[in-house]
């Protein structure tokens, strides 16, 4: 049986219970240490990095939970070719077995590549690698001439590959996330991976990533922005645009029909947002950790849930790449794309800053 906690209420807890946090401190300012000294080793040059001759730009974040960053690696690597270039992009892999690395095919399992460089992949964009060595993928696309231009996925903490384009993601679609990034409280009391100053310091392009939810929120985190970014690195504002959901035979959802979230990803209140500004009536939800797998027997028993109440189950297009195709249910997918506003400034932005540092 779905659990009730993972019904009712679309509120998604963001962080540790608060009762909680007051224990977890001590463990945040330890591992705010270390990571301090780990970044100053790399800002010193104590910690020996890999130079690609191919031009790197990184889309990553400071927090933990969902800012937008696959959705926008696929916008930018999408824009890029329409200029001409012939990205890759290079993922850890995160949540599959392999260790890599390996030329992502669409047919691949979830359990092996990850979910979200699967989703990559079947947009069939560009090619996508996974490696948990994220220089040893480096090399593997250079050896393989697969590419003129690799773009690292979540790779804003990861600095032994050097990157000629930092780009940060801040979430500002919902309220636990806006907060957590104001409150500046590190892993595991808070949600941000690393020192907030030294985070934004290292990027070169901040993008402010509204996936839905209240706009009031972004005058906050502007004001945070406007105190701690260096004076030159531009801001631009990126929106999340959704289609209707539609099954595997590219039947869509009719708003009329009501409908059971079933999502493993963070922050999931982001879909019922969607699924709510397309007109749709949710009537329950199943709420799953990020990257969780989706088993036929959890889909046919959500399935078999929703229907008591005449709903149709509808999942995020990183959920719906990890249910098996032999699932023989009537499932609905809801794919969301990224853009940033000011596009044709960003991508002039993304090649001076590329020009820059190939000279």
């Amino acid at each position: 049986m779905v659990g009730a906690d993972m019904k009712g209420s679309s509120r998604y807890h963001r962080g540790p219970p608060q009762w909680l946090v007051p224990v977890l401190l001590p463990l945040s300012w330890l591992y705010g240490i270390i990571i301090r000294l780990r970044n100053a080793a790399f800002d010193r040059e104590m910690l020996a990095t890999y130079r690609s001759p191919l031009p790197v730009i990184s889309i990553g974040n400071i927090t933990v939970g969902g800012t937008g960053k696959t959705p926008m690696t696929l916008w930018v690597a999408s824009q890029l070719s329409a200029q001409g270039w012939h990205p890759v992009i290079l993922s850890r892999g995160y949540g599959g077995s392999l260790v890599g690395p390996h030329l992502v095919a669409a047919t691949d399992a979830a359990t092996l590549v990850g979910d979200e460089p699967l989703l990559l992949a079947s947009r069939r964009v560009c090619p996508v690698v996974v490696c948990r060595k994220r220089v040893t993928g480096a090399r593997f696309i250079e050896d393989l001439q697969l590419g003129d231009l690799i773009i690292l996925d979540d790779g804003h903490q990861h600095r032994w590959l050097e990157r000629c384009v930092n780009v940060v993601l801040v979430g500002c679609g919902d309220e636990g996330a806006a907060h957590a990034f104001e409150r500046g409280t590190l892993l595991p009391a808070g949600m941000l991976r690393e020192p907030r100053t030294q985070g934004l310091r290292r990027a070169d392009i901040v993008i402010l990533s509204q996936r839905g939810g209240d706009p009031s929120l972004v005058p906050s985190i502007r004001a945070v922005l406007a105190r701690e970014l260096p004076e030159a690195i531009p801001v631009f504002s990126a929106t999340v645009t959704a289609q209707p959901p539609s099954n595997r035979e590219g039947v869509v959802l009719s708003s009329q029909t009501p409908v059971w979230l079933l999502s493993a990803i963070a922050g999931p209140e982001v879909l019922e947002h969607s699924m709510s500004r397309l007109g749709y009536r949710v009537v329950g939800r199943t709420y799953l950790p990020d990257h969780a797998p989706l088993s036929s027997a959890l889909v046919a028993e959500v399935w078999r849930e929703a229907s008591l109440c005449g709903a149709k189950v509808v999942c995020t297009e990183k959920d719906w790449v990890k249910i098996p195709l032999d699932t023989p249910q009537d499932l609905y997918c809801l794919r969301v794309d990224s853009r940033v506003e000011e596009a044709s400034e960003f991508i002039r932005e993304i090649r001076r800053k590329m020009e820059r540092d190939l000279v």
